[in-house]
């Protein structure tokens, strides 16, 4: 979204890190242009120089079989803010885990998802209290992607680029694969690839992206401790029906069935293929069935674009 915006806005930019080109390929780029780069915390866990504007959407439990502990993985996320270079952070003002973020002393702080910046309203994306892109004209799903939209909007105004005029400067907008991504519609079923969700407050925010809708979850992959929980609490308090696949599936349905959602609602399925035949036959006309996992992929697939193509081959059968 920044990268398009600043393209937008008549910017030279490069996207770069896990999105786009290597960063490595940017070493002989002109400095004075533009670099929008996506990091994981793997890489800020030793990086030794901070980019001007850093962006943090949200902290979740993540990634503890690499970091070794949850505090672990919070500070070699969080220590981007304070790295030498970092001139402005620019955080998501209804995240409560980055609410006493620790940053550098000079680095100034812009939220946005808050009154005063770039913030969400029930009319749409408000600048400062007036209102820049009304929520029909929102490019995707979800209230997590609008607020997305927003730290965008934020990142690009942070680093002193003007705002691009909205809503011209979104069109032409293609949102990235496996990400909320609507794959097919039969008989008035939706099925929907969100493949790239590894966490149960992805997953939870995929659920609200389809408020009014019966859902079909389709969850569970590489086991990496997470807490099911929540997700489970939700899936029984929205009547939701889940299908589980291994390695964590088995976990989730047990919390699901905990959490009050009824034992034919929530099964366990042996792969991809059975998990997509259980939830044809679950879902009635009007549902959607959300592959959302939850979980990362590494346990059966190679990535989770191969379990998201998966996912899609099996729902185009007829």
């Amino acid at each position: 979204l920044a990268f398009h915006l600043a393209r937008a806005a008549g910017q030279a930019v490069h996207l770069a890190g896990n999105i786009g080109v290597p960063a490595l390929d940017l070493l002989d780029a002109d400095p004075a242009e533009l670099a929008v780069v996506e990091l994981s915390s793997y890489q800020i866990a030793d990086l030794e120089t901070g980019p001007e504007v850093a962006v943090l959407t949200s902290l979740f439990r993540e990634h503890l079989d690499w970091h070794g502990t949850e505090e672990a993985y919070r500070a070699e996320k969080l220590r981007i803010l304070a790295l030498p270079g970092v001139r402005v952070a620019v955080l998501n003002g209804r995240s409560e885990s980055l609410d006493q973020a620790p940053r550098g002393p000079q680095v100034e702080l812009a939220a946005y998802g808050v009154p005063g910046g770039w913030d969400l309203t029930s009319r749409g994306i408000e600048l400062r209290g007036e209102l820049a892109l009304a929520s029909a004209e929102l490019p995707l799903p979800g209230e997590h992607n609008a607020l997305n939209l927003c730290g965008a909007l934020a990142a690009l105004e942070a680093y002193g680029v003007p705002p691009p005029p909205l809503p011209e400067a979104l069109r032409g907008f293609e949102p990235l694969p496996h990400r909320l991504e609507t794959i097919a519609e039969e008989d008035g079923i939706l099925w929907v690839d969100d493949s790239i969700s590894t966490t149960p407050e992805s997953t939870l925010a995929a659920l609200a992206s389809f408020p009014e809708r019966e859902i079909v979850l389709i969850g569970g992959g590489q086991d990496r401790s997470q807490d099911y929980a929540g997700l489970a609490g939700e899936l029984a308090r929205r009547g939701a029906m889940l299908v589980g696949l291994p390695s964590t599936g088995s976990r989730l349905v047990a919390a699901a069935r905990s959490a009050g959602v009824p034992p034919e609602r929530a099964v366990e399925a042996t792969d991809m293929e059975t998990a997509v035949a259980i939830a044809r036959e679950l879902a009635a006309p009007g549902a959607v069935i959300l592959l959302s996992p939850a979980a990362p992929s590494y346990d059966h697939y190679r990535d989770f674009e191969d379990r998201g193509e998966r996912f899609r081959a099996l729902a185009e059968l007829r």
